[in-house]
């Protein structure tokens, strides 16, 4: 859809909003000094400015001026963080330390429980992205967390916090918009929150609802005839529920019994054909025969009990996490390039391969601990537990495999693979592949942390969690396109420790220094069964593997940090700095084998992270602010790891991720003033920044034959340019806002025909998006 038919909708919703009701918030702005922040990172409740951790937080209303709405947002705009998405999988990683391979490196948390999802052999998804719309905060907490947050914190944690339920006050918000993306569709969204009491005093709650739909705009026109033809196609759709009670029969017991539900429905891949697209005038197109819609719906029940001692507080926290996500695949020309056959010409030569990943964990922590902000000791004591498991199906569906291998080689299915084709029995003839990965984790652990303050303002701090992490798994790979059927079952066990120790000073009340020596784990893991085809069995031999690798082992994050945090001239001006140096031991790397198509994940070498994250924001006036966050990591691989016989697999020197930016730096500026004289209005820019990885890559040594590829992508430099303006009225904040709004299209997440994925797919940002939202709160 054109911008120039796309922007009189947008006005026509701004001008409806008043007698329709669009509702806004009062404005949070700040005339005097910036406004402090209570984070819950440490498991007791205390200001942003004295928690000695690298912290981003980001308030409902401050996500609201940014246009936030979903975990790419977040991740887009903090320092040190680098998001990218590729269809359904996503791809996270905090200061360096990247999720690619194995299991996740970042915890992501919903209120009290761990969401993140691990990387199995077939995984296509990635951790799941929760859009909360009613959000009372974000924290991002960078370096490791294992202390608190247990395996999968040990590049850091992020922590969606949601509202509580009041038992005295009632309260609401509600936020609704529209938008048009240039040369795309539309979108919109609507949701509201109310909350208050049942019975005042004892029983309070809090529900809330909404709806958005994400414009498409790529245009899906396949290139062979009747394939899909739709403009648009890449439109989604969010629903999202949360409920909660709490319970509170006297001032010593809070019980609150709480869900969340979200479903995701995607229409089709964000990616583009770059031969069939011309960015300049936003033009997107997707030459693929099949569309690529996922479905993904998390639910999360939590009970959370706590009991008031008098001094000491005891609380439980018991919750079950279900994920369920459904995507297929057009493998359509992946499958001949694999053959060395010539792309499908025809429709029924289309290979549709369906995923499904289903999720299910069980969970549990108590924690006991201390509750006097002004003890000279502040302890927590914990336990926890956690039973997962996550099965994957992979099914590879080419109804025509047999005709197709005769029209161009004169054999079928049988003659070339050996078996599991016509003839053969094993498998139904369209059903050339059929995968399944089951894997049960378990953890039990106890952790505890002591704060002491040794001196006046001096805190020493030492916490640890010990854990044994264990999974069994098994694997199981059968049809043609795996030369047959192959069983793999295994386990891995694993015991861990994970401390952490500091010193803080606190040189004022709005000044404080620290330095902190932490350490955070992942889980292991294995590797799936490998096609028993004459030519993969070959280059295994070459690189010296096995002919079906099997398990993994965790690897290890040492986190060495100092800090400062400062609140300067009368609380104008606020200053958070954190140096770093990290020490990544035990590896989980990906090892290419191209010949088989795919790659095993193995400890391999070490590598480290050093940097610096710096976040300003200033009161310039009592109408002006600014702020700017700027992160740098510099990731790098720290030995040189190869086998007898000169092949190498990776390099000293190189860089871990060649997708991560070692620079990212956001810049915003907020002035407000009177339209017509009294109206409180706002105008707010954003920029977001994030550099191109310079190398060197081991895929870039031909020296390193299990990862060269000369023509492996690197990420664009990307800069992203956002405006809102914004007008205060009875209590509503109606904005336009304009995202993207250079329309840059950086090529980002290239996928390549060696990774099983369609052909000739690159991503890029949202072009150019202009529309209207309004919120309010009560």
């Amino acid at each position: 859809m054109n911008m120039l038919r796309v922007l009189p909708i947008v006005v026509a919703a701004a001008m409806v909003a008043g007698p329709m009701g669009l509702l806004a918030a009062e404005s949070d702005t700040a005339s005097g000094g910036i406004t402090e922040i209570v984070v819950t990172a440490q498991k007791r409740v205390e200001d942003v400015d004295k928690v000695p951790i690298s912290i981003s937080v980001f308030d409902q209303a401050e996500m609201d001026r940014q246009g936030v709405r979903d975990l790419a947002d977040i991740y887009q705009m903090t320092p040190g963080v680098d998001f990218r998405e590729q269809g359904a999988f996503n791809h996270l990683s905090i200061r360096g330390i990247s999720s690619g391979a194995g299991a996740a490196t970042t915890a992501i948390y919903l209120d009290d429980v761990p969401i993140q999802t691990r990387f199995l052999s077939l995984n296509l998804v990635g951790s799941a992205s929760p859009k909360v719309f009613d959000i009372d905060r974000v924290e991002v907490l960078r370096g490791p967390q294992g202390t608190y947050f247990g395996a999968g914190a040990e590049a850091g944690a992020i922590r969606f916090i949601t509202p509580e339920p009041s038992v005295t006050t009632n309260s609401g918000y509600t936020r609704e918009g529209f938008s048009g993306t240039d040369n795309g569709g539309l979108g919109y969204e609507a949701g509201a929150a109310v909350g208050g009491p049942i019975v005042d005093g004892e029983i309070g709650y809090r529900v809330s609802y909404s709806h958005e739909r994400t414009a498409g705009w790529v245009d899906h026109y396949s290139t062979v005839p009747g394939g899909v033809n739709q403009a648009d196609s890449n439109w989604s759709d969010t629903d999202e529920m949360k409920a909660a009670l709490l319970i509170q029969p006297n001032e010593h017991v809070k019980i609150t019994p709480q869900m969340f539900f979200q479903n995701t429905y995607t229409h089709d891949l964000s990616a583009y054909d770059p031969n069939l697209s011309d960015p300049s005038t936003s033009t997107y197109v997707n030459g693929g025969m099949l569309l690529t819609p996922d479905r993904n719906q998390l639910v999360v029940p939590e009970l959370k009990m706590e009991l008031d001692m008098g001094g000491v507080s005891l609380t439980s926290i018991s919750a079950y996490l279900y994920r369920e996500q459904h995507e297929t695949y057009d493998y359509s020309v992946v499958l001949t390039q694999e053959l060395g056959l010539p792309p499908p010409s025809k429709l029924i030569d289309y290979t549709a391969v369906p995923y499904t990943d289903l999720q299910k964990t069980i969970s549990q922590e108590l924690r006991l601990q201390n509750t006097d902000p002004n003890a000279k000791l502040k302890w927590v004591l914990g336990a926890y537990f956690s039973v997962a498991r996550q099965e994957t199906v992979e099914l590879a569906v080419e109804p025509d495999l047999n005709n197709y291998l005769l029209e161009h080689t004169g054999k079928g299915t049988v003659a070339t693979f050996g078996c599991c084709g016509t003839g053969n029995g094993l498998l139904p003839t369209d059903l050339s592949f059929v995968g399944l990965d089951n894997v049960h984790d378990r953890q039990i652990a106890i952790f505890g942390q002591l704060d002491y303050e040794i001196l006046p303002h001096l805190t020493a701090t030492i916490g640890a969690r010990r854990a044994k992490e264990s999974s069994d798994f098994t694997l199981l790979y059968e049809g043609a396109l795996d030369g047959g059927t192959v069983f793999t079952p295994g386990s891995e066990s694993d015991n861990v420790t994970t401390p952490k120790y500091g010193l803080s000073y606190q040189v004022t009340d709005k000044n404080l220094v620290y330095a902190s020596v932490s350490k955070g784990n992942r889980l292991g893991g294995a590797n799936a069964p490998f096609f028993d085809l004459p030519g993969c069995l070959a280059e295994l031999a070459i690189l010296g593997l096995p002919a079906h690798p099997l398990g993994y082992g965790p690897d290890y994050v040492w986190n060495y940090e100092i800090g400062s945090k400062n609140r300067l001239f009368d609380d104008k001006l606020q200053v958070e700095l954190s140096i770093f140096h990290m020490k990544w031991s035990s590896l989980q790397q990906l090892i290419g084998v191209n010949a088989c198509a795919t790659q095993i994940t193995a400890n391999i070498g070490d590598a480290t992270s050093d940097g610096f994250d710096l976040q300003l924001n200033a009161q310039a006036t009592d109408n002006l602010r600014f702020g700017t966050a700027i992160g740098y990591s510099d990731a790098k691989i720290g030995q040189t790891v190869g086998i007898p016989g000169g092949i190498t697999f990776v390099n000293k020197g190189d860089q871990i991720d060649p997708q991560h930016s070692p620079w990212n730096v956001t810049v915003t500026a907020e002035y407000d003033f009177k339209l017509y004289g009294t109206q409180a209005s706002y105008v707010r820019v954003d920029d977001e920044y994030h550099s191109k990885n310079p190398g060197p890559f081991t895929f870039d040594n031909p020296d390193a034959p299990a990862s060269f590829n000369p023509l492996e992508p690197v990420n664009q430099a990307q800069n992203l340019l956002n405006a809102r303006l914004g007008t205060l009225w009875h209590g509503w904040d109606i904005a336009f806002f304009g995202s993207n709004l250079a329309n840059a299209h950086p090529i980002l997440n290239v996928t390549l025909p060696s990774q099983l994925a369609p052909v000739g797919h690159d991503y890029t940002l949202t072009p150019r998006t202009i529309g209207v939202t309004g919120n309010f709160r009560w």
